[in-house]
């Protein structure tokens, strides 16, 4: 079916695309409706118990990790609640996914994965000093 959230205004963006989804929800990609700024919004689904403290639970886990500031993390820059779904909004990482490139090159070289290995590294390290990695961190 139809994606309801597209073209939707969650926060102050509005969505225009997805770019995928997973066990912690959609991201969109959208444009902030009073800034000329490209941005990510993930929006988890409702949960299946209101009662459950589940967007309690996101929205500190959001709280947790805001402040954190590093080349290999995507900023957070808001996060609420909309119609029962929590959702955040975060700095755009442009580029290919990793599938992308393994689709395009095959392979990739020792270097390579040593290189990207070295990256994710560094921003989980970068977490873990701030005790913010929590069970939906994602590089």
């Amino acid at each position: 079916g139809e994606d309801p959230y597209l073209g939707r205004t969650v926060g102050s963006v509005r969505l225009e695309r997805s770019l995928g989804q997973g066990r912690s929800g959609t991201v969109y990609v959208g444009d902030h409706v009073a800034l000329p700024s490209r941005l990510a919004v993930r929006i988890l689904p409702p949960p299946l118990d209101p009662g459950s403290g589940e967007v309690e639970r996101f929205l500190e886990e959001i709280r947790k990790t805001a402040h954190i500031i590093h080349p290999t993390i995507a900023q957070i820059l808001d996060a609420d609640e909309e119609d029962g779904c929590p959702f955040v909004v975060f700095q755009l990482a442009e580029g290919r996914t990793l599938t992308e490139i393994l689709t395009s090159k095959g392979r990739l070289s020792p270097e390579t994965v040593l290189r990207i290995g070295r990256r994710v590294a560094l921003g989980l390290e970068a977490a873990q000093q701030e005790e913010a990695c929590t069970e939906t961190s994602a590089p």
